[in-house]
């Protein structure tokens, strides 16, 4: 069986021998958690905006539309 320091060896060569594919991986990586990041703090920024405004008008606002029978 392999020991650590060899694996480690192994690992470390490898990225050597592919820079570019190591960067290029590394850089999609970075980019795609960034961007999950971005999502998820836009989408709780949202949230937070919208529970003021529904409480800015209270609980006891209602809209009624009127539509004609048998429409959606």
């Amino acid at each position: 069986m392999v020991n650590l320091v060899q694996s480690i060896r192994m690992a470390l060569g490898s990225i050597r021998s592919a820079k570019m594919r190591s960067i290029l991986t590394t850089l999609g990586i970075v980019i795609g958690v960034a961007a999950v990041i971005a999502n998820v703090s836009l989408g709780a920024s949202f949230q937070q905006y919208f529970d003021q405004e529904i409480g800015s008008i209270g609980s006891n606002f209602i809209v009624v539309d009127p539509k004609e029978p048998g429409l959606f």
